[in-house]
């Protein structure tokens, strides 16, 4: 049985912009910083970066998918692809699909490494993952509530998020279905499909946003996956280039490299 950490690559990313330190590449600085603290805690035998393909199959469902997001900036951009290109020198295998999104990935590295005995904990903010609370071996960590989640909702939650929507995604719910009475109305197969049946179009936008926010069916298999030898003298490198300092000194770099040691 492994301990296995399963990290949220662009949630990772994001959150890291959203404290980000002053500084030419100070995204740069704050992720590693976070993604050090983050093997610290958890304490995994192995760990994943898993990263985001495009959405084709839910894009097909819905042009408009995602598409209320602000496009990043150019700085934005060029910070988290040179995080990409870095993660390349750690010992985290950094993993993604090209036709599949992270979430759909993520989960299914779940299921398998829970399947195969081991414990897994995932890292994100991303609430499309309770649909995995209540799995045997299968934890969330909110790093926004600082705590472990592995207790289900007792209710299926893909079916009352496809009720009330999903803002994030521009997925769109239904016209005075709030928290309380989606729950009420999916307490039972049989209210949710009488419910549906009262509605002419109902349950095609039902069944439409339940294909969205379920996870897909991923072939890990057919990923693509980088796992790199822990490369401590390119990172140092690169650290320098970027002026990481206070991660590079002869107090800090040690405790630093000797947190990825155990993976």
């Amino acid at each position: 049985m492994k301990n296995i950490l399963l990290i949220d690559g662009y949630n990772f990313i994001y959150r890291a912009r959203a404290g980000f330190s002053n500084g030419e590449y100070g995204l740069v600085y704050t992720f590693f910083r976070m993604l050090r603290a983050s093997i610290e805690r958890h304490n995994p035998d192995q760990a994943y970066f898993v990263l985001e393909g495009v959405p084709k199959q839910r894009i097909e469902l819905s042009t408009d998918y995602k598409g209320t997001r602000t496009k990043p900036t150019d700085t934005f951009l060029e910070q988290k692809s040179r995080i990409i290109e870095l993660m390349h020198s750690f010992p985290l295998t950094s993993i993604f699909h090209p036709d599949h999104e992270c979430d759909d990935v993520l989960a299914a590295l779940a299921e398998k490494h829970a399947d195969d005995g081991d414990v897994v904990t995932i890292v994100s903010t991303d609430t499309d993952f309770y649909q995995l609370l209540g799995k045997d071996r299968i934890t969330i960590y909110s790093p926004i509530k600082k705590k472990y989640m592995n207790e289900s909702f007792g209710y299926d939650y893909v079916s009352w998020k496809s009720l009330t929507g999903d803002k994030a995604d521009n997925i769109v719910g239904f016209h005075g279905i709030g928290n309380k009475r989606a729950q009420k109305i999916i307490a039972t197969g049989t209210s949710l499909s009488n419910w549906l049946s009262e509605g002419a179009d109902r349950k095609v936008k039902y069944d439409r946003n339940y294909k969205m926010i379920k996870f897909e069916d991923v072939d890990l298999s057919t990923c693509k996956s980088v796992v790199p030898e822990f490369d401590q003298m390119s990172i140092h490198n690169s650290f320098r280039d970027l002026q990481f300092w206070s991660i590079i000194n002869d107090r800090s770099w040690n405790k630093f490299v000797g947190t990825f040691c155990q993976l």
